[in-house]
């Protein structure tokens, strides 16, 4: 019995093995379809599995919340409302080679939704290796081609406000001042195409004198306008107005420089000024015949008195004689004088800088001004600093600062000087000049008639005047203004009714 029991044993026991080893292994097959049943229905995108006639077999939970349950209908069908296959097709095309294939596809959600889906696609092959279904796996990409389509708008915008921008506009390598880009308005003003631009240095358009002040200018990280000269390709020269700003842009230090054709306003503007100076001439025309007066007669008494003498054949002593001479040579020197003054203020000015002393044209209006205040009986008081630095201008138009200004200053005493109860009035007019605060100033005070705060705000606009027609145009104090602000300076007021007008014209120092 024991020997039957020895020999039945052990193939019980390799039977009890198999029975254990099948269910561990089934055991594990259960896990593992387990697991891949969880993978496949908590995967972050939408699964589907197709057929060879393209019908959806199964589906995961994500694919069935966007879709509905779908299972046995064509997945053209079900992704786009489609009664035809997609062309291309990436579920067709993993039939036929058995390899993934990735495509991008515009879907619709069940209610309608649009979406974007990014798809890949795998073979599903039975146990003879042949494909029997395809599985395709879909990630929602909506919110990233909104973003690329926002973005897309918002670089079209920006394009279309930079081309359609009527100033020119190039945004430059701050390091290098490389043009990187230019609007469409730079290439017609320029003359160049954009292939000839970008990549030229910003510096080649201005002359070589403005070089080093553009270079300080694009790194000092502050707004800055001034006016350079440029040249277009055909070498036309223009006059134009540049700002720059600073961005950081594709991750480049880079400067937008917006520059602003002035020639033509600027033609204008000299026509203006010369227009102005012209009708301040003709205001002065009075002062100067007085000016010229007394020169020309001290030439014609002593004239007269060697031609009286000659005509008598009387001797005229050497000594007569020589201070005749001295007398009539330093007349026609001090008419000289003053006729060079007015040639000089009458011509018309450029734009170039250069440095002037501000006692200098001080002293210029007074050499054509002095009769006329002496007559008018203004008293003339200078207080000058001679130890002033230079400023950046043109002499010529800083003269016709001040010529305004004191020409107005005079008319104001006159008009108060007029008044029936100013019997013992007194005319003072009082020009300094000094230094303050780094700056150059030159201040002009009159005992005139004064003015309230609301003439003050409207006296440098243009054409605006107190004074009755025939007597003033209006431009004095604006094309001072103008001129002024030309050269960086400002200029201040400080003015009360019956109490006088100071000036304070004040300009930055010359390097």
């Amino acid at each position: 019995m024991s020997t039957i029991d020895d020999e039945i044993r052990p193939p019980i026991i390799s039977i009890e093995l198999l029975r254990r080893n099948i269910q561990d292994y089934t055991q594990a097959l259960l896990t593992t379809k387990q697991e891949y049943q969880t993978l496949f229905e908590q995967a972050p995108c939408q699964i589907s599995v197709q057929d060879r006639e393209f019908r959806v077999v199964k589906a995961n939970r994500m694919f069935i919340e966007r879709f509905g349950h779908r299972l046995g209908e064509r997945c053209y069908r079900v992704y786009k409302g489609r009664d035809s296959k997609c062309e291309p097709c990436s579920v067709e095309k993993t039939f036929q080679d058995g390899h993934p294939h990735f495509s991008e596809e515009v879907v619709r959600h069940r209610g309608g939704k649009t979406a974007y889906i990014l798809v890949q696609t795998a073979p599903i092959y039975d146990e003879l290796g042949h494909v029997v279904a395809a599985m395709e796996m879909s990630t929602d990409i909506t919110h990233v081609r909104l973003l690329e389509e926002e973005l897309k708008r918002s670089e079209e915008n920006y394009r279309m406000l930079f081309d359609n921008d009527p100033h020119p506009i190039f945004v430059l390598n701050r390091e290098t001042l490389e043009i990187l880009d230019a609007n469409e308005r730079a290439l017609r003003e320029y003359g160049y195409t954009e292939q000839e631009l970008v990549g030229k240095s910003f510096l080649e358009l201005a002359d070589p004198g403005e070089w080093d002040r553009l270079r300080q200018a694009t790194r000092c990280q502050k707004d800055a306008i001034f006016r350079v000269h440029h040249r277009a390709r055909n070498n036309q020269q223009i006059i134009v107005d540049i700002r720059f700003s600073y961005v950081r842009h594709s991750g480049l230090d880079t400067v937008i420089a917006t520059t602003a054709d002035v020639t033509e306003y600027l033609r204008n503007e000299q026509a203006l000024v010369q227009a102005g100076k012209m009708a301040t001439l003709g205001e002065m025309s009075a002062g100067v015949a007085h000016e010229l007066n007394q020169p020309l007669s001290v030439i014609k008494t002593s004239s007269s008195f060697l031609i009286k003498k000659l005509t008598r054949c009387e001797p005229v002593s050497p000594d007569v004689l020589k201070t005749l001479a001295e007398e009539m040579d330093s007349q026609v020197d001090r008419a000289s004088k003053i006729i060079n003054q007015l040639r000089m203020f009458g011509r018309k000015t450029g734009e170039k800088k250069v440095n002037v002393q501000l006692n200098e044209c001080i002293r210029g209006v007074f050499t054509v001004l002095g009769r006329q205040m002496e007559v008018n009986k203004v008293r003339v008081v200078l207080n000058l600093d001679e130890n002033l630095p230079p400023v950046k201008g043109d002499l010529n138009r800083l003269e016709q600062v001040f010529l305004n200004i004191i020409l107005n200053a005079k008319d104001a005493m006159d008009e108060k000087e007029s008044r029936p109860d100013n019997y013992e009035y007194k005319k003072i007019l009082t020009v300094s000049s000094y230094q303050i605060n780094g700056k150059i100033a030159v201040s002009i005070t009159d005992t005139g008639i004064g003015m309230d705060s609301d003439l003050k705000e409207k006296i440098f606009q243009p054409f605006f005047t107190t004074k009755p027609i025939g007597k003033g145009t209006g431009l004095g104090l604006s094309i001072s203004f103008g001129i002024v602000s030309d050269y960086d300076g400002s200029i201040e007021v400080d003015s009360r009714p019956e109490q006088g007008t100071t000036f304070i014209i004040l300009f930055p120092a010359s390097d």
